[in-house]
């Protein structure tokens, strides 16, 4: 992908349902599924919400450096849908708020959040 407008530029934010969705379900076909591993609710939650930083991350690379409070919001807010359409489950665990905010607070220093998750959790 190329480097997109700046989001305050767009008068409607996108939906990204389908796009959350394909990468959150190859992602887990990629690193779970296809290993016969199955995971706790606490590893899907976690899971998802590392998910949700990389896209965070990804479109504030491709927006060049910039994805303000209110995009980071929709984007999780719009993550969080996904998570809740393909793991029902996790509706127990977490809001929607709650959701938001732990990434929220995680986009303020990303690398070290996915490092120290993806230094845990892969092969």
């Amino acid at each position: 992908m190329g480097r997109r407008k700046v989001p305050g530029s767009l008068p409607i934010k996108p939906c990204y349902f389908d796009e959350f969705k394909d990468f959150l379900e190859n992602k887990c076909n990629e690193h779970y599924y296809s290993r016969n591993k199955k995971l706790t609710s606490k590893e899907l939650l976690d899971e998802c919400r590392m998910s949700a930083i990389e896209i965070c991350v990804r479109l504030k690379f491709e927006f060049g450096g910039i994805l303000p409070d209110d995009w980071l919001l929709h984007v999780t807010s719009e993550f969080y849908k996904v998570c809740i359409y393909l793991f029902p489950e996790l509706q127990k665990k977490t809001t929607s708020s709650d959701f938001m905010q732990y990434v929220k607070r995680a986009m303020s220093c990303p690398k070290l959040y996915l490092s120290s998750y993806y230094e845990k959790h892969r092969i």
